[in-house]
């Protein structure tokens, strides 16, 4: 991936509710019609910065590849000033990452397939026990079915490490590792203005013991959702979009006495539009509700709205809006999940031909919801990024990042800073 290309994110979380992965497809714009998204500073094209990829199986007399490699490797270093998320006795400590990476995409007229693997290793100078060997590896394909539909599949394997402030950990010095395994099949299809996509996933994470026991955190889960759309002018959509979920859990109950398998639903209805390259967004709002085994959680439910904006006010500038909300699982002691919302705004911004400034501010609220005798606990977490993006040549471009993060709990002892500063070398071919 092109370091330039990726967006700063929030950490991802297991959610309580169905998440839709279709609304994370793109609706076609009409023929001739540059979306906003692709026409964005971190997106665009850019002739002699973009990587040039490796032509694979080219015959002798046929000059174009049915296969095109992408390698990648960073290194990157960096100072966290906090790296347990203490309220207070902080500690700092300096960081070695380097990730190297692998995307073989497929170069054809018609169907597609890609098939990605990378790693993340990350070594801190003092404190080893943050010490991380983290790796994915993926495919993905689709199969056009005549003119107007799609199939699509997809599936991925990996080890992951939980971040420092996961509520989750029960407060060991030690990391917490998990391996994740995932599928996905869906189904999309257009018949002159009316868009319809189905999609099925299946999550399966499995928490690796470091010290305290972490297998009431092994969990599959289940997700469907359906959209329906009317593109009733060209590039903007009316559609409707709704989901169910199942939560199964390893251990029916966990070692504080809970049932914590649940199933849930959400349903939205919302408007897309992209029809330039100027602006482009989606908005949808609705309902979604989380219902557990355990009596003492009952449900946990509230309001579902989501949206995303991209806006290209010049050649040089972009503005970026996201919003979303979610009921994330949570293993806490007297705890069912997580309302959880957010909302962010990223500027992005052409310094030159080759230096890019980009920045996000992100605002997250999570609730989680008590059983009878405990206490809510809210949490609000902010979050500042900032960072610029040297393209030097095709094969490689820096990336300097500076991010701030603060927790502000009801729960005592659960406050932090935190101040972070990364360098990192990209290289690709």
């Amino acid at each position: 991936m092109n370091t330039r290309n990726a967006r700063g994110r929030h950490p991802g979380r297991l959610a309580g509710t169905a998440l839709l992965a279709v609304a994370a497809l793109s609706w076609s714009a009409p023929a001739g019609a540059q979306s906003a998204v692709d026409d964005s500073v971190l997106n665009r094209p850019r002739p002699g910065y973009d990587a040039l990829g490796i032509d694979l199986f080219a015959g002798p007399s046929d000059p174009g590849s049915p296969f095109i490699l992408y390698p990648t490797l960073d290194v990157a270093g960096g100072w966290d000033d906090n790296v347990f998320r203490d309220e207070s006795g902080e500690k700092d400590d300096f960081l070695l990452k380097v990730s190297p990476g692998l995307n073989l995409v497929s170069d054809w007229d018609r169907h597609g397939l890609s098939l990605s693997a990378r790693a993340d290793i990350a070594r801190w100078e003092e404190f080893q026990q943050n010490n991380s060997t983290n790796f994915e590896v993926a495919t993905r394909g689709f199969l056009d079915i005549g003119t107007d539909s799609q199939l699509y599949a997809g599936a991925s394997f990996g080890r992951s490490s939980d971040f420092r402030d996961d509520v989750n950990n029960p407060g060991t010095n030690n990391l917490v590792r998990y391996w994740t395994n995932t599928q996905e099949v869906g189904f999309q299809t257009y018949e002159g203005d009316l868009q319809s996509n189905t999609t099925g996933t299946r999550k399966r994470y499995n928490y690796v013991d470091n010290g305290a026991n972490q297998d009431d955190r092994d969990v599959t889960q289940y997700d469907v959702s359906q959209r329906f759309g009317y593109e009733f002018q060209p590039g903007v959509v009316l559609f409707v979009q709704g989901g169910y979920n199942w939560r199964l859990y390893d251990d029916a109950v966990d070692d504080f006495g809970f049932q914590r398998g649940s199933q849930g639903w959400e349903v939205q209805g919302g408007l897309s539009y992209d029809v330039t390259g100027v602006l482009s967004a989606e908005v949808r709002a609705g309902y979604l509700r989380q219902r557990y085994d355990d009596p003492s959680f009952g449900r946990n439910s509230g309001f579902a709205i989501d949206g995303d904006i991209t806006w290209n006010p010049s050649d040089l500038a972009t503005i970026r809006g996201y919003a979303g909300t979610s009921i994330a699982e949570t293993t806490l002691d007297g705890y069912s999940g997580g309302y959880t919302t957010f909302g962010g705004l990223g500027f992005d911004y052409d310094l030159a031909d080759n230096l890019i400034f980009t920045s996000d501010v992100i605002y997250t609220s999570v609730h989680y919801d008590p059983a009878p005798g405990f206490s809510a606990r809210e949490d609000d977490i902010w979050q500042g990024k900032a960072g610029l993006v040297w393209l030097i040549n095709e094969y490689f471009s820096s990336r300097l990042d500076y991010t701030y993060t603060n927790r502000n709990s009801n729960i005592a002892g659960e406050d932090f800073g935190d101040n972070t500063i990364m360098l990192t070398l990209h290289s690709q071919l």
